[in-house]
């Protein structure tokens, strides 16, 4: 009995000191299941449980069995515009928009499976400070593409936020079709900080935050936005830079995405310098009093991030952040324990995906983590043993 009681008690601290990694279960699609690319820039699920993917050869639409392939048709106007997918992202209607690398905002009608394409630049003001320096970024669309687009996010009356690689940010009245071009100009300390838009997040309370590659985080003073101001001195930025006087500032002024928190937290990711926290509590505070926490990849640290280049940010419904880095794979983070896991890193016995270079990161309604990677094998899903994964039936058809 003694012994018994020994080995329980030796397991049991083996398993303790280990990563709980064996609640996962990791599975991954390729181009043999019939996904059309595998550099992923962008995942959404629909209101119906499609899965959708932005990849650089076409859009992708999985049911959960298999892929349909959104390709554009030359002799085609209605099909999409091109594709090398950048941004998705799935309005209060149920239309589907799309942007793309050149530049082309398309909006996809399920009903006729028929794509709207609307060009970028139609919006533009030509105002803007371009910015010459694109190969510090490691994507190929930063080499020479000032009109990508980076992301799309829609505000509580409808409007859509289209953020570019070098041209500032779109307000898109979606009814109207009218395009308000917000950028930064150096004479205007109330604009935004960079014409170099990495990310755009609408957060519960109705705030826009924007992420730039140069100039920081930047937030939207209270405005009225219903409807498209043509005056672009209406819409006041304040900016949240790195400040070497301060311990508790931003640590990067080059951001790369964000992501709202269960709580309320702003969570940063940064090109150099990890992973940083802006508390909901200093949300509202001005930049020279913010404080944000940094964490950050330390040498011969078991439990810190794994790289300073981080792409994209979940957290999942135990409260996990999950976090896509550009180097070092897939991180957990353990809130509450300031604990970090690296899931890239395990053997191949529990682990198929060993991509390291994340650019995306998508948790469905199911709970299953899905990771879009950098010219990899495809598409990993990572779910806990205890989920049942399956995003429609397959009786449900389109409306």
């Amino acid at each position: 009995m003694k012994l018994y009681k020994v080995i329980i008690l030796s397991i049991s601290l083996i398993f303790s000191a280990v990563p709980q990694t064996y609640e996962y279960f990791f599975s991954q699609l390729t181009d043999a299941d019939g996904l059309s690319q595998s550099t992923i820039f962008s995942m959404i699920q629909d209101k119906e449980g499609y899965l959708w993917l932005g990849t650089i050869d076409g859009l992708n639409r999985y049911d959960g069995y298999d892929f349909k392939v959104y390709s554009n048709d030359p002799y085609d106007s209605t099909s999409i515009s091109d594709n090398f997918i950048s941004a998705l992202y799935e309005d209060s209607d149920g239309y589907i928009w799309v942007g793309t690398v050149n530049g082309y905002l398309n909006c996809f009608d399920r009903k006729n499976e028929k794509f709207k394409r609307y060009f970028i630049n139609d919006f533009f003001s030509s105002k803007v400070d371009y910015i010459d320096n694109y190969y510090e970024y490691p994507l190929a669309f930063s080499r020479n593409q000032n009109n990508s687009i980076t992301s799309i996010a829609e505000d509580y009356e409808g409007n859509l936020w289209i953020g570019t690689w070098g041209n500032g940010v779109i307000k898109l009245d979606r009814d109207k079709k009218e395009g308000l071009h917000l950028y930064s100009n150096s004479d205007d300390v109330n604009s935004i900080s960079s014409n170099r838009i990495t990310d755009i997040l609408i957060d519960k309370d109705n705030v826009i935050w924007i992420a730039t590659f140069g100039g920081g985080l930047n937030k939207l003073l209270t405005v009225s936005t219903n409807t498209i101001k043509k005056d672009v001195h209406q819409y006041k930025f304040t900016r949240y830079t790195v400040d070497s006087n301060r311990n508790h500032s931003i640590r990067d002024n080059k951001i790369t995405c964000l992501h709202e928190g269960r709580s309320g937290n702003i969570w940063i990711g940064t090109f150099y310098n990890g992973l940083s926290k802006l508390d909901k509590s200093n949300k509202s505070l001005a930049p020279d009093e913010a404080r944000f926490i940094n964490y950050s990849a330390k040498e011969n640290l078991q439990n810190s991030i794994s790289d300073n280049t981080v792409m994209a940010i979940q957290q999942d419904a135990d409260g996990y952040l999950w976090i896509g880095t550009f180097g070092g794979g897939i991180d957990r983070f353990d809130i509450n324990k300031n604990n970090f896991i690296n899931f890239s890193k395990l053997s191949s016995r529990q682990n198929p995906f060993t991509d390291i270079e994340i650019l995306s990161l998508f948790i469905d309604r199911s709970g299953v983590l899905w990771a879009g990677s950098h010219l990899g094998e495809g598409v990993a899903k990572i779910q806990k043993y205890d989920v049942k994964f399956g995003i429609i039936n397959r009786k449900v058809s389109s409306y």
